[in-house]
């Protein structure tokens, strides 16, 4: 067997690190099926690198053929060029995913913080694949259809503000390449089958529900920069639910302990941690696992299919620690746990941004609700617990939790929780007891 035929036979795609804006670049490349060259941009936007700028990146060779190409006025100087490539440095590589991909130089791939069609690139793949496998699963349910369709028309809007910025340098709609992401899929990993595409669906039909929720608020008020952000880590969020969900042992739960206590040496902290770990292992054994159950059609194991390419194979045997960065990148890029640096210590605590995509994906547009029935679809659709419904106590020892007590759980996790939510202007309390969440925060009281 070959290593693609068991990461599409376990996953579907092949497990990377992954950024948030490399799932951005396969998604949108596979909704919309076009690409751009963007050469010009590149060699603008960039402005270090670690051998120095030279032939088309270099600030006198780009102003000279950015004026005679008549992309800049000629009155425009080479500092006022470099002010505004460094502008737009900041902006393209927020994900630190932007590289000079041109010559003099060459890439493992490229991506840029983008808001439309018109920054999607076509570089080396470094996602797996996998927004194209969100692509598939989406595409085959009414619901993600919904979800596709949001995403298709969010993309083709014209004229935000980082693209009128970035237009003088930008290529056009009619220098567009086509690209079949779908193929380059299938030719790598097979074809998901009508019948696996439906069990998948059904799999992940209570988080893809939250998506067509959070895609429906999102219609509502955010710029295309904030939906589009947002719908990502929506995605991410369910990629990172699937993998938990295919790795975690039959009779258990994928449950994301949260710890909203800042407290680094409470019993609450120990048992998050405890959940990051269990995780990372269920993720790190998957493969191995799968393996020993005789999932595949060989013992990979045996095979040392997945062996470091130095020393000998057979007494190395394989190297599954792909698993687990893929596993730390999800958690870690889209917002689940911290901290964000490189500490081992990590335990799961939702950054702002993802708190408001989630709230976003479990409160109907317009909609005011209490902490009691935001708590149980916040559970339900993404497995996450902080004190929110009573029985959390109960559910966690189900899931073989122990230590924490009601105050861990119900005065401080819970209240951490909330106070967060109310900085993002997503909840109030006008009185004792009374918690209200709503994505409109003008209508809460």
């Amino acid at each position: 067997m070959k290593k693609e035929e068991i990461h599409s036979q376990t996953l579907g795609y092949e497990p990377k690190r992954m950024k948030p804006v490399h799932l951005f670049t396969s998604f949108f490349l596979t909704v919309t099926g076009h690409a751009q060259r963007n050469e010009i941009l590149n060699k603008t936007a960039v402005v270090r690198h670690k051998r120095g700028l030279s032939g088309g990146y270099a600030l006198d060779d780009l102003h000279e053929r950015l004026v005679a190409e008549g992309r800049i006025a000629d009155s425009m100087t080479k500092k006022e060029l470099d002010l505004v490539r460094r502008q737009l440095h900041a902006l393209l590589n927020n994900d630190q995913a932007m590289n000079a991909a041109f010559h003099p130089f060459s890439t493992f791939g490229n991506d840029y913080t983008g808001t439309s069609e018109l920054f999607l690139s076509r570089h080396n793949r470094v996602d797996g694949y996998a927004g194209t496998f969100i692509y598939q699963i989406l595409d085959a349910t009414r619901d993600g259809k919904e979800v596709l369709k949001f995403a298709r028309e969010t993309i083709a809007e014209p004229d935000d503000t980082l693209t009128l910025l970035a237009r003088p340098v930008l290529g056009a709609k009619n220098s567009e390449d086509t690209v079949d992401l779908l193929a380059e899929y299938t030719l790598k990993f097979g074809d998901l089958t009508s019948e696996r595409l439906q069990q998948i669906s059904k799999q992940m039909r209570t988080e893809t529900t939250a998506v067509v929720l959070l895609c429906r608020n999102l219609k509502e008020r955010e710029s295309k920069y904030s939906r589009l952000r947002h719908l990502i880590l929506g995605l991410g969020t369910w990629l990172f639910r699937y993998l938990l969900k295919v790795s975690t042992p039959t009779g258990q739960r994928a449950t994301l302990l949260l710890d909203f206590s800042d407290q680094a040496d409470s019993r609450l902290r120990a048992q998050s941690r405890w959940c990051y770990n269990r995780h990372y292992n269920h993720v790190l054994e998957l493969y191995d696992r799968w393996n020993r159950e005789e999932a595949y059609d060989e013992d990979i194991e045996e095979s040392a299919l997945f062996a470091k390419k130095n020393g000998k194979k057979a007494a190395q045997g394989n190297d599954y620690s792909f698993l687990a960065e893929h596993y730390l990148e999800l958690a870690v890029r889209m917002g689940l746990c911290q901290p964000r640096s490189g500490s081992a210590y990590k335990h799961f605590e939702l950054q702002p941004d993802t708190l408001r995509t989630l709230l976003l994906s479990v409160i109907s547009p317009q909609e005011v609700e209490e902490i009691g029935t935001v708590a149980p679809k916040l559970r339900e659709a993404w497995g996450l617990v902080f004190g929110g419904c009573p029985d959390d106590r109960q559910y966690l020892r189900e899931d073989g939790y122990s230590g924490i007590d009601e105050e861990d759980l119900f005065q401080i996790d819970r209240v951490g929780f909330i106070r967060l939510a109310k900085k993002l202007n997503m909840a109030s309390e006008p009185s004792d007891g009374l918690v209200l969440f709503s994505p409109t925060p003008e209508i809460l009281p």
